[in-house]
């Protein structure tokens, strides 16, 4: 896929400092994806604050654990994703994690399970116009160690695998082959951000890591959706304390 996308060598027309000057966000910060996690966070924090320079996006800052941190929910998909993370970081983030579902494509993994990615497969064109081709994703192992250690307290029960996640733009085009293809190489699950936004941070050299909940199963004959079931809104509330926990304690 990337063959096909040059990265430019000279300055941006725009940059993430047009929109951001004068403006500011904690070091810490998460970036979350669905209702139900947007829920649970401001049911857990003090002093919410909206960052209404944020375009198009659910943005604020907030206190947890008396510690300052911002929330960003942009629409799902790596281009609006990046748009706001790119922000984020101009405007000071520097630890951020993301909160996000992920199709299970590992017959280990069922609707509510959690996966702590630890490199990516490519298949977003956002990542391509910050990294080469060959570049290989992956996030914070810092991050990622202390992910799992408090996924491991409190998340005993569902299961919690580390390991590779697929990042597509697609999603009407995840076919049976396709699925079978990246279960071959290793990888747990499918979403559409996680590759961008671990080559953003890389590429802005901050530290990045991610948190998914296993939303869908698409290693059977016939695709089985969890949205709107008890057990994976009970895993999508019950992950929001992990990663906040996590941030806070970076």
């Amino acid at each position: 896929m990337g063959r096909f996308i040059k990265l430019g060598k000279q300055e941006p027309l725009l940059s993430p400092e047009m929109f951001t000057r004068d403006k500011y966000v904690p070091e810490k910060g998460l970036i979350i994806f669905t209702e139900i996690m947007l829920k649970a966070i401001k049911e857990k924090v003090d002093n919410i604050r909206e960052l209404e320079w944020i375009p198009g996006h659910t943005a604020f800052t907030c206190r947890y654990n008396n510690v300052e941190i911002f929330v960003l929910k942009p629409y799902f998909g790596a281009p609006a994703t990046i748009i706001a993370f790119e922000l984020a970081i101009e405007a000071g983030a520097e630890k951020v994690i993301a909160y996000g579902e992920a199709g299970a494509l590992s017959e280990e993994l069922k609707i509510g399970d959690y996966v702590v990615p630890t490199w990516g497969v490519r298949e977003e064109g956002t990542s391509y116009h910050y990294m080469p081709p060959e570049y290989i994703p992956r996030p914070s192992e810092k991050i990622v160690k202390k992910i799992v250690e408090k996924a491991g307290g409190a998340l005993n029960r569902r299961k919690v695998l580390e390991g590779g996640i697929w990042s597509t733009d697609a999603i009407f085009r995840e076919t049976r082959d396709k699925v079978m293809e990246m279960r071959n190489k290793g990888v747990l699950c499918v979403d559409m951000e996680a590759t961008a936004l671990m080559a953003v941070a890389d590429y802005r050299r901050i530290e990045f890591g991610m948190l998914v909940v296993i939303s869908d199963e698409l290693y059977h004959e016939k695709w089985r959706k969890g949205w709107g079931s008890k057990e994976l809104e009970y895993s999508e509330e019950e992950g929001v304390e992990v990663v906040l926990d996590t941030i806070t304690d970076l």
